[in-house]
């Protein structure tokens, strides 16, 4: 029973971060958009660490399951591995790609967000799309 809640747990962690990094990396990687949001740091990196600690989890139930190896051993290293040195590096490369791409935009001062929790800023290809956004918003 705990490895099916494991297993559930895992796909929660993997579906809600994918969603989240998806969105970062298409605004990062995607030839001339309208419009793109740039999430902060902690944000981004939150995003990668979420699917990538799911995949670790259904390596350690599947693990424990097969009783192959160490699993608790796999699971420490790996989540620390994930979290501490995968999703900084990738939150570097996608928050400078973010950045660099700002340059060629405006940004959209009523749109952007500054929270705690979840901040971010929207830029745009020109004055008009940020009224566009706007607008959409209200």
């Amino acid at each position: 029973m705990i490895h099916i809640v494991r297993l559930l747990i895992a796909a929660t962690f993997i579906w809600g971060g994918i969603e989240q990094v998806l969105e970062d990396l298409y605004a990062a990687f995607s030839n001339e958009p309208n419009s793109f949001r740039v999430s902060g740091v902690a944000n981004i990196w939150a995003s990668f660490c979420a699917p990538l600690f799911g995949f670790v989890l259904i390596i350690h139930v599947i693990m424990s399951v097969c009783k192959f190896g160490n699993s608790d051993k796999v699971f420490n290293r790996g989540a620390l591995i994930m979290i501490l040195i995968i999703s900084p590096a990738l939150t570097l490369i996608t928050k400078t790609k973010l950045i660099t791409k700002a340059d060629g935009y405006i940004e959209c001062q009523d749109l952007n967000r500054i929270s705690r929790w979840n901040s971010y800023r929207i830029y745009a290809i020109s004055a008009d799309e940020c009224q566009r956004l706007e607008d959409k918003k209200k």
